[in-house]
């Protein structure tokens, strides 16, 4: 297999058309729920190896990020992989590529095993989109979206517990027109997306290199 320097090298274009829906046609002989619910994607292995073949997108956003199921195109055996053996995947949905990376958050609030967070952004600083399972009252389970940000290797940082104006001016400090914004308190935390790509393309914002798809 191939070696590959990170997961943005991959092109997903790459896999053949007449191979993905080989693949899915075996697939939906069986199960065809199942087949509608592939897309052509790939996996990055923890050894840096590429796989291409199918993602199963259906389920909940708490299953994709504790699990991927994928299909290779050498094959129709479905193999579920954790972080501990894959450290990206992704898919396309058109028009976009959704990107999952490997993390094990160990410490403070978002304390976890290994998950898969969804990429939201790329740059200097990343955003990532997870899901928390969360027990309201009366034992009611919830599912809350929470999002984190990360500069460079460093570990991502939850937003959740933010208080927001204080510690997102904080966060981005390294480009002072932005930075006065969220002091004026002229973002609000459902403006994350719009504010990480706003510091991305800041001319002072720092530029240090990343791995992408590292633990």
């Amino acid at each position: 297999m191939k070696k590959i320097p990170g997961l943005l090298s991959i092109s997903l274009r790459a896999v053949t058309l007449r191979s993905f829906f080989a693949l899915c046609w075996l697939l939906a002989a069986g199960d065809p729920a199942a087949g509608q619910q592939l897309r052509a994607g790939y996996v990055v292995t923890t050894a840096g190896d590429s796989l291409r073949g199918a993602i199963h997108v259906g389920g909940q956003p708490l299953d994709r990020q504790r699990l991927v199921r994928f299909v290779p195109l050498a094959g129709t055996s479905r193999r579920h992989l954790g972080p501990t053996h894959v450290r990206a995947y992704g898919y396309v949905l058109d028009p976009d590529t959704v990107r999952y990376v490997a993390f094990f958050l160990s410490s403070g609030p978002v304390g976890t095993d290994g998950l898969f967070l969804k990429q939201v952004v790329d740059g200097p600083v990343q955003l990532y989109e997870r899901y928390a399972a969360n027990t309201a009252q009366r034992g009611t389970a919830i599912t809350r979206r929470e999002w984190l940000v990360r500069r460079g290797d460093q570990p991502p940082v939850n937003t959740y517990w933010w208080k927001f104006e204080t510690d997102a001016a904080a966060f981005f400090r390294g480009c002072p027109a932005l930075q006065a914004d969220l002091q004026a308190g002229r973002y609000q935390p459902r403006d994350l997306e719009r504010i990480v790509r706003a510091y991305n393309a800041c001319g002072t914002a720092p530029t240090s290199p990343r791995r992408t798809g590292e633990h």
